[in-house]
């Protein structure tokens, strides 16, 4: 009997070791695992962590002093897509009126060409007068009553200023009530005042803008400027944020003034000064030879972060 109860303490001494070896046990495999997750989370590499639990890195805005749309930094990078549809001299235009903002803003606007994505999109879109209609002549008679109005042919619509050239106009018959005249014209690549169609409309966000681009047209040598690119500078600027300097209709009357001369209200010397400004929303190669001294004050402006002299208040913006 005491021999059996011996027995029985000491199974019972042995049973509480093996209960301590055991919690010894676990508590180690636990400290264990706990070490060795911890190291492997400092030994991941950040280029391992996927994407979607990446936080994004946003983009530091160069000229955060602005509250104008502006690009948010420099170089701005340029494209050329389908250039088989260009002729060479579109794009050289372009390139141009490029050069003409980097030299007048003293290198603080740049531009590089890129094989990337770019920021500002070159298009040769090759779009022309249909060659069935070059040089094909029409006439057609119009009537008016000359005591009471003296009307432009173009800005009247008899005919269009974009596909036709007046080439003659002769008088067919006149009384106190009506005059009759022959018009004649023919279809052709000429503009004597072209419209600049809003082809550059930038995407702008919080006042970044984040894309912009130019198309480029076949229009032909009738509306191409030789002594200075004015066409692609008017879009170039549109691609900077600038807006029309006037609306359409504002821009109809110093049209007419340009036409009739002391037939208008304003005067031409006047409309000849409106008309010089690179965002009319007409373009005349005699009267925008450069580039106005308040667009390059007003970029300087913008692209020195608002340390340069002068400001923006004499533009529009988009």
């Amino acid at each position: 009997m005491y021999k059996l109860k011996l027995f029985w303490m000491s199974l019972r001494k042995k049973r509480h070791i093996i209960y301590l070896l055991g919690v010894i046990i676990i508590f180690s495999v636990l400290i264990f695992l706990v070490y060795n997750f911890e190291n492997e989370n400092e030994n991941i590499d950040e280029e391992e962590i996927p994407n979607k639990i990446k936080k994004p890195v946003e983009k530091k805005d160069e000229f955060y002093k602005v509250r104008y749309p502006h690009w948010d930094h420099m170089p701005i990078t340029y494209k050329v897509i389908n250039p088989e549809k260009c002729d060479g001299r579109d794009i050289e235009e372009v390139k141009k009126a490029f050069k003409i903002l980097e030299n007048a803003t003293e290198g603080l606007i740049t531009f590089e060409e890129t094989e990337k994505i770019p920021d500002f999109e070159l298009k040769c879109v090759g779009v022309g007068i249909p060659k069935e209609l070059e040089d094909v002549e029409e006439c057609k008679n119009i009537q008016y009553n000359y005591y009471k109005e003296s009307p432009n042919f173009y800005k009247e619509g008899y005919i269009s200023r974009f596909t036709q050239k007046l080439i003659s106009s002769k008088l067919i018959e006149r009384n106190e009530n009506k005059t009759t005249y022959e018009i004649c014209y023919e279809y052709g690549n000429y503009n004597p005042m072209t419209l600049v169609t809003d082809e550059v409309m930038p995407i702008i966000s919080k006042n970044v803008i984040k894309k912009a681009h130019v198309n480029l047209y076949l229009y032909g040598g009738g509306s191409r400027c030789t002594v200075f690119p004015t066409r692609e500078v008017h879009e170039v600027l549109h691609g900077f944020g600038f807006a029309h300097s006037l609306t359409n209709e504002e821009a109809a009357r110093i049209n007419f003034a340009l036409s009739s001369g002391i037939y208008s209200e304003i005067p031409f010397g006047e409309a000849i000064e409106i008309a010089r400004d690179n965002m009319y929303p007409y373009f005349n190669c005699a009267h925008q030879l450069d580039l106005d001294e308040k667009y390059i004050t007003c970029l300087k402006k913008i692209y020195s972060n608002w340390e340069s002299e002068g400001d923006c208040k004499n533009v529009r913006f988009l």
